[in-house]
């Protein structure tokens, strides 16, 4: 499922257009991949695989569940706190950024001759389905405005440190000031089993059929009720 969406990426970045262009077509792609609910399953289906496979030598941090080797985009998956917000900061490329589940809040700014002092220009709230792209230089920071769990699904250009994603920005002050890996995997399987119950379907039960056997007991709890509430258990 998630195949040919990363060759339409490749083949969107290998076309002679402006990159303007370019960013306005895999907006639009991500916007159609995320109308569908096989796609949006696939993601999370991906998202289990790279926690099944983790080590435990370092802490998961969600990487990236694709990287083009040759024209280093990757496709990542970020999983936001209730009521956060991170730190403004500017990639240094561009990025594609969609929501994945729940509601996102954005904010550009401009720096001023001050290099310590930002002016807010613009803020756009964000639901399920919703994609935006995001220019070199364009200052910004995401925030979670509600009480439930956030997610969005990004694409990332010429990152040079796949393992380090964010230090391939500035950040305003430096460093910044939250660290998500804390309660990391909570947060990425409770997203995962409510895009899950949100379909009614062998693979989405199977999703949560797989969260049951691999968590906790507290999130058993919650893989149970997610099956209950799609009528998937008696």
């Amino acid at each position: 499922m998630l195949a040919p969406f990363y060759q339409s990426i490749e083949q969107t970045l290998t076309q002679d257009q402006p990159l303007a262009t370019q960013l306005q077509t895999l907006r639009d792609l991500l916007k159609k991949a995320l109308t569908s609910d096989d796609f949006r399953l696939a993601c999370i289906q991906q998202i289990l695989s790279t926690l099944h496979s983790h080590t435990h030598s370092s802490p998961w941090n969600a990487p990236p569940i694709f990287y083009h080797e040759h024209l280093r985009f990757s496709v990542r998956i970020i999983f936001w706190p209730a009521f956060y917000d991170n730190n403004p900061h500017q990639h240094k490329t561009w990025s594609i950024t969609g929501v994945l589940h729940n509601q996102l809040d954005i904010y550009t700014y401009t720096l001023l001759n001050n290099p310590n002092r930002l002016k807010k220009q613009r803020n756009i709230n964000a639901v399920t389905g919703e994609v935006g792209y995001l220019l070199p230089g364009c200052i910004h920071h995401v925030g979670n405005p509600s009480h439930e769990l956030s997610a969005s699904i990004h694409i990332f250009n010429n990152l040079a440190d796949i393992e380090n994603s964010e230090e391939n920005a500035i950040w305003y002050p430096a460093p910044r000031k939250h660290n998500l890996t804390k309660g990391l995997i909570a947060r990425a399987l409770t997203v995962c089993l409510a895009i899950a119950a949100g379909v009614k379907s062998e693979t989405s039960l199977a999703i949560m059929r797989q969260i049951y056997d691999n968590a906790t007991v507290p999130m058993k709890w919650q893989a149970i009720q997610a099956m209950c509430a799609v009528g998937q258990l008696d």
